[in-house]
């Protein structure tokens, strides 16, 4: 399995009979799925709707362009129009004419059809009929064109955020690794202050009481619980990436999620080698959060 990209080009031209259709499509990222289909004149409005239905079998998100045009071969392109009406009233003007002024009335066919606008060239429209398998043909192989070219852009954006979660997991370790240890040096720390505090006020207090007030203190600025959410959020994006199919707008949620609680490791440790880990993991999840959008 691999991801797919939003980021996609596809072009296809056929022919058919005495048309040839040309389609292009062109994906960008989005939120969600929102589909433009734009046609030439010679293509009947209902394929907007058609169109659209076959980018929605396709795709599930990404904004998507897609152009339609066709042309008909230049025997057939063009047929002559007669303008009746305007013919009569040629017709009556002229005999009028010839009646006032007593003139012979000799009017031909091809007399007729030399007079301005009475015959002209129209440029002849396909019947919906006689092009629907012409422009699904055309506009499915732009699709699947285009639809290669986000998968194999997935490809590499796969590639790309299994090394950054990799780098994300081993800061996540690290810190995991490194906070007990930080937690009872703060505590001694603590501990050995407000003990130099009691001697100056010659106070005594138990150390039973101290020591149990230091560490309700240093729990508040514990980092395990959102170390362990981090390593389950780790676990669930790695699945995602290697799944059926993966899902752009999870992979989104879970690595919002991973920020947050990056967020509060950075605030509360106190430790100037785990703070700059703690750098590090936001580092690599912004990368990540840039990546994922442009996932389908």
């Amino acid at each position: 399995m691999s991801l797919m990209s939003m980021t996609g080009f596809g072009r296809a031209e056929e022919s058919e009979g005495a048309y040839t259709a040309a389609a292009e499509v062109k994906t960008l990222n989005h939120r969600f799925l929102d589909v433009s289909v734009h046609l030439s004149s010679a293509i009947p409005t209902e394929w907007e709707v058609l169109g659209r239905r076959l980018v929605e079998r396709a795709f599930r998100r990404g904004r998507v362009e897609v152009f339609l045009t066709l042309e008909t071969h230049p025997e057939v392109a063009q047929g002559l129009s007669v303008d009746r009406s305007l013919a009569r009233e040629y017709y009556e003007y002229l005999k009028e004419l010839s009646e006032i002024h007593n003139l012979a009335f000799d009017l031909t066919a091809s007399q007729m059809a030399r007079l301005p606008g009475v015959v002209h060239l129209q440029e002849v429209f396909p019947e919906p009929h006689e092009i629907e398998s012409l422009l699904r043909s055309c506009l499915s192989a732009a699709l699947e064109e285009a639809e290669h070219m986000r998968r194999e852009e997935g490809n590499t954006l796969q590639e790309r955020l299994r090394s950054l979660l990799e780098e994300f997991s081993r800061a996540v370790e690290q810190v995991r690794e490194s906070a007990p240890e930080v937690e009872r040096r703060r505590c001694e720390a603590v501990i050995q202050r407000v003990r130099q505090l009691l001697a100056e006020e010659l106070r005594s207090v138990e150390d039973l009481d101290i020591r149990s007030e230091v560490a309700l203190a240093v729990q508040r600025t514990s980092v395990v619980e959102e170390i362990g959410r981090l390593e389950s959020h780790i676990e669930q994006f790695a699945s995602e990436l290697s799944g059926e199919k993966g899902s752009g707008r999870k992979l989104e949620f879970l690595a919002g999620e991973m920020l947050r609680e990056t967020n509060t490791v950075a605030a509360k440790v106190a430790d100037s080698d785990l703070s700059a880990v703690a750098l590090r993991m936001k580092t690599a999840l912004e990368d990540i959060r840039e990546q994922v959008r442009n996932i389908e």
